[in-house]
């Protein structure tokens, strides 16, 4: 109760000691030594598409398949779109032509809705849509290994006891979400 957040969205990478920030949500690999990683919640990716979008273009029997497909890829600025597969325990990088990309993936949601195209992203960020039978999802046995929400944050940062129990509070509802507890909501990312 006694700390205060301010939350700032962003998806390029940030020097996190000169931009003032205490703590991020990364996802994939971390390289810099100087932060501290805390695994939160594995990640499984998928594509999805409305059911009518399937209806009409055909669902893929193989992420290959989907260079045929519309898609509503997300990319930063300067980076070509590009979607990772484990097919057969190998990387399978494709190169994207989508029919729109953004920064983000919230504008490509209420697109790929509404039938406009496939969309790519965790199966936690698009829960929300498959359960309500918007979007039908595809490949989730082809989702990259290994894939994290990490916590990162400064070593300056690591004896604050705020910071440790934001640390705590962030496990317990990762974990809650995870499935040790089913359908259980996670309201800090609602």
């Amino acid at each position: 109760p006694d700390v205060s957040l301010c939350l700032t969205l962003t998806n390029r990478l940030v020097d996190m000691a000169e931009d003032g920030i205490d703590l991020a949500f990364r996802v994939g690999p971390i390289e810099s030594s100087s932060l501290v990683v805390r695994r939160l919640l594995a990640l499984e990716m998928i594509v999805a598409a409305a059911p009518q979008y399937w209806r009409t273009h055909g669902r893929p029997t193989h992420p290959r398949e989907l260079l045929n497909h519309r898609t509503l890829a997300m990319a930063l600025p300067g980076e070509p779109p590009h979607w990772g597969f484990n097919v057969d325990g190998k990387l399978l990088d494709l190169s994207m032509q989508p029919v729109f990309s953004a920064t983000d993936s919230a504008p490509l949601i209420p697109l790929a809705c509404r039938g406009l195209g496939v969309i790519r992203g965790s199966r936690t960020l698009l829960r929300e849509w498959i359960d309500s039978n918007e979007l039908e999802p595809l490949f989730g046995q082809y989702s990259p290994r290994n894939l994290w929400l990490y916590a990162a944050y400064t070593h300056r940062r690591d004896n604050s006891a705020a910071m440790r129990a934001l640390l705590v509070f962030l496990e317990s509802e990762m974990a809650r979400y995870q499935g040790k507890t089913p359908n259980a909501p996670m309201s800090f990312l609602t």
